[in-house]
């Protein structure tokens, strides 16, 4: 026979100090002798039943075991250390005392108490998986429990993941720290996103376009387009800043078939300190103004900042003064040096070749040269200026000659469709660098006049009032 010592323990329980300190100790007692007491009557009926030859009656030890039990847990209530656990106490007891008659009466043992050794040794492994974990309060999410080498039912503190949402404008957004259990939401937004910079149709993040590319040839004329058929009805070439041509529409609606003009300074010419790019840019439009021509006129002048040739209008012809010889066909044309014909004529369409060499600064593709009299500010015989020839209607027309910057020569002065500036309120002082033209008035009704530096918004500088009784402004280009 072999009785496990977890039986021999819980017959034991039956003689354990009833001298409880606590009601959860006391609650354990009574079950304890409950058991015990369960296990003396089973073994009772055994006993009668083996002296009777009759079946044993346990009616009466489960009735009272049951009893017993309700009583103890009713008693103590949730000081018990366990509840509810009345008839899987009653099967081990059972299962003991069948055990014990069994062996008392030299039959084959028909149990076993393997089952609570496995049971024992399993949660001793258990015990010892779980005080080897290596978990620590920061890894279990707040709210739950866990054991390991921490201890044995410690609370974890690991904060509940929170939505993810992007900072404004910016590609890329902080998960914050956390234990996540299902779905977060991530938010991006640009609260500078606007339709109209969206294409028609299109959404991002959550804002729908609006923006329809220019169509041309629809005969309306949208935004980014010069022009569309129909829209140049009663406009020409003077209309939109240029000298003449006979204004048309491109297939892709830009404005074409206007032309330019450019002339050499009369006179005899000027020393290299000019006063830089912007003085020379005021010494043409003193010709031209002189000569009786509005608009804007640039001195076909390079420094180390700036190329001449940004200088020029794009899809124009440029003619002379006459307004009929052509001298080329575009701007790059006339910045390559292929030329129809050359420059030849001053601001007043006399022939200028008396005075051919004109300077310039600029290489024979319209870009800058080093040798400009450092930067047309100095007019000594140490420096150079690089120049062309009037009459040149090759690429000599821009780059022939290198001067010291003492000596005398013309420029070139070149038309421009220019655009108007806003820069004074009426009665304000209206400011710019160099020589304008400034208008006063409103849109269809504006006076013009030409001044340096600044000059003031109101009738009396402009010597009339152009719309009586309505607030004008200044503009100047």
């Amino acid at each position: 026979m072999r009785i496990s010592y977890v039986a021999a323990a819980a017959i034991m329980l039956c003689a354990g100090s009833a001298a409880a300190a606590t009601d959860a100790q006391k609650c354990a007692a009574a079950k304890m002798k409950t058991a015990g007491k369960y296990a003396a009557c089973r073994l009772g009926a055994d006993a009668k039943a083996q002296s009777s030859g009759l079946a044993a009656d346990y009616g009466k030890c489960d009735a009272v075991q049951q009893l017993s039990w309700t009583k103890a847990e009713e008693k103590y209530g949730g000081a018990c250390p366990t509840s509810g656990d009345q008839a899987a106490v009653g099967g081990d007891v059972t299962e003991l005392s069948e055990c014990l008659q069994s062996a008392l009466t030299g039959m084959p043992e028909t149990c076993s108490l393997q089952g609570l050794e496995d049971d024992v040794a399993a949660c001793t492994a258990d015990l010892g998986t779980c005080s080897g974990g290596t978990a620590a309060a920061a890894d279990v999410r707040s709210g739950k429990t866990f054991s390991s080498a921490s201890g044995l039912g410690v609370a974890g503190t690991a904060s509940e993941g929170a939505d993810v949402n992007g900072a404004e404008g910016s590609r890329t957004a902080t998960i914050p720290a956390g234990f996540y259990d299902g779905d977060e939401t991530v938010t991006v937004h640009d609260a500078d996103l606007a339709a109209s910079n969206i294409l028609a149709g299109v959404t991002i993040l959550g804002t729908t376009g609006t923006y329809a590319p220019p169509t041309c040839g629809n005969g309306v004329l949208d935004a980014g387009e010069e022009c569309d058929l129909g829209t140049l009805v009663g406009s020409t070439c003077q209309t939109f800043g240029y000298a003449g041509g006979n204004l048309s529409c491109t297939t892709s609606c830009e404005r074409t078939g206007c032309y330019l003009r450019i002339f050499v300074t009369s006179g005899s010419g000027y020393e290299g300190g000019l006063g830089g790019v912007q003085g020379g840019h005021d010494i043409c439009r003193t010709h031209a103004y002189a000569a009786g021509h509005t608009g804007v006129w640039n001195a076909y002048l390079s420094s180390s900042t700036s190329d001449a040739r940004d200088l020029l209008d794009d899809r124009v012809e440029f003619r002379r003064m006459d307004g009929t010889t052509l001298i080329a066909a575009d701007r790059d044309d006339l910045a390559a040096g292929l030329l129809e014909n050359s420059v030849f004529l001053d601001e007043f369409g006399q022939d200028d070749s008396g005075f051919d060499n004109v300077w310039t600064g600029t290489m024979r593709d319209g870009t800058a040269d080093t040798r400009n009299c450092n930067e047309w500010t100095d007019s000594t015989s140490d420096v150079t200026g690089v120049g062309g020839f009037a009459n040149g209607s090759s690429v000599a027309w821009s780059s022939s000659f290198e001067h010291p910057c003492h000596g005398n020569h013309s420029l070139y002065c070149v038309e421009s469709v220019g655009t108007w500036t806003p820069c004074a309120a009426e009665g304000a002082t209206c400011e710019f660098t160099g020589l304008k033209r400034v208008r006063f008035g409103i849109e269809g009704f504006y006076v013009y006049l030409h001044a340096t530096g600044s000059v003031t918004c109101d009738a009396a500088t402009f010597g009339e009032d152009p719309a009586f009784g309505v607030a004008k402004t200044c503009d100047y280009q």
